[in-house]
């Protein structure tokens, strides 16, 4: 493992039998002014030059939470980055995940396309209320869905847990 002053680093191997540098891969960081990584790049050598391979974009929420995370493949025909996946999370001030979500780049609308989702809510406590997980079609309508629902009493024991089943047919929570 080699660390470049660029902020990159990278791995090479060697052929035994010519002792050349072979299936080398090449990492470079970008960092903003608190330190946060906000982008990695990924590159492999061809003997003669590093090459892109794929990009993992991050952004931060005010807390440091890594809001987005989006990665990009490197096209050679377009000689440019192309979307593929993007992660995104939001958190409550207290530091409560509150929802995840998973999209992937339709090249043909050229926007992000959901494929599921998280949703949590929380009472006062912090205790969690409801956990909504969701899967969509490459429409966007969902295709799946389930959702967990609690009740506590005032030791803050949960009493109850609710599961239920989404209906696609009838686009409703059933149990």
């Amino acid at each position: 493992v080699v660390t470049n002053t660029d902020s990159s680093y990278f791995t090479m191997t060697s052929d035994p039998d010519t002792q050349l540098f072979v299936n080398g891969i090449k990492k470079v960081f970008t960092f903003d002014s608190s330190r946060r990584v906000v982008s990695v790049t990924y590159q492999y050598g061809d003997s003669l030059q590093w090459l892109n391979s794929s990009k993992h974009d991050l952004s931060y929420d005010s807390n440091s939470n890594i809001g987005t995370l989006a990665i990009s493949s490197w096209s050679d025909f377009h000689n440019a980055w192309i979307n593929y996946s993007c992660d995104s999370t939001l958190y409550l001030a207290t530091g409560q995940l509150i929802r995840s979500a998973q999209y992937l780049w339709d090249t043909l609308s050229t926007t992000w396309m959901i494929r599921e989702s998280h949703d949590y809510s929380f009472d006062l406590n912090g205790q969690i209320l409801q956990n909504t997980y969701l899967q969509f079609s490459s429409t966007g309508s969902i295709s799946n869905g389930t959702q967990s629902i609690s009740t506590y009493n005032a030791s803050g024991m949960r009493t109850a847990l609710y599961s239920l089943q989404y209906d696609t047919v009838y686009s409703y929570w059933k149990n």
